[in-house]
């Protein structure tokens, strides 16, 4: 009984490294790629990816974002235990991305990238900037410019489904970290919604880090 159960493990381990070798060899049939879709369902960002290959199973990959927002203002009073300072509604944003997609199967590929966004918003209005949960008399209401970078990484890991004449789709998921760079450029504050500073424009400068979770749909045409 010994001696078959060490036969069969020893079987199911050559089948699982026949089938890992053969998934390693495999590689998509096509030069270059155009891509087009939505990177984030939840804003609408209109992406195009454009990728070449260097050799064998390994591509460039190139990405451009371009975010266009129509929101003036901002309530940022706490809804459901969450608030935000930094309201992505309110941004015009352009974000790049730079990686190597290494594809393990004709299908399933991962990619390392290095992501560089930059935009802002200006002379919108936030309510309840800061926001005092226990009482409303120390909340504050700011009218302020913004201009902000991002610096970060990204590893993803997609699936290509192929067809013919943008049939083929690309659907991704993908973890970062990125470091955000603030200037913001106050106009005015309230609180308790009476007007406590209106004066010339202060400046302040500072950095916050995030962690970050991506998802895309893409349709894709290839050469």
């Amino acid at each position: 009984m010994k001696k078959i159960r060490l036969c069969y493990k020893t079987a199911l381990l050559a089948v699982f490294l026949l089938g890992f070798i053969h998934v390693g060899n495999s590689q998509p049939q096509f030069q270059r790629s155009f891509e087009v879709g939505l990177t984030n369902l939840l804003w609408f960002d209109l992406t195009f990816v454009y990728t070449e290959r260097l050799k064998e199973n390994t591509y460039l990959e190139i990405s451009n974002s371009f975010v266009y927002r129509k929101a003036k203002e901002h309530d940022n009073a706490s809804f459901f235990f969450t608030n935000t300072q930094d309201p992505a509604k309110m941004y015009d944003l352009y974000k790049f991305r730079i990686g190597l997609r290494h594809f393990h199967s004709d299908r399933f590929y991962t990619c390392p990238s290095i992501i560089f966004n930059i935009g802002g918003f200006k002379d919108r209005t936030i309510m309840h900037y800061y926001d005092d949960k226990g009482s409303d008399y120390y909340d504050q209401d700011y009218r302020l410019s913004r201009l902000r970078y991002d610096i970060g990484v990204i590893y993803k890991f997609g699936f290509l489904k192929i067809g013919e004449n943008l049939g083929l789709k690309n659907v991704y998921f993908g973890v970062g970290f990125k470091a955000k760079f603030y200037h913001d450029t106050i106009f005015q504050k309230w609180q308790w919604h009476q007007l406590y500073f209106d004066g010339p424009p202060l400046h302040d400068n500072y950095v916050k880090f995030v962690p970050t979770f991506h998802f895309g749909i893409m349709l894709v045409d290839t050469k």
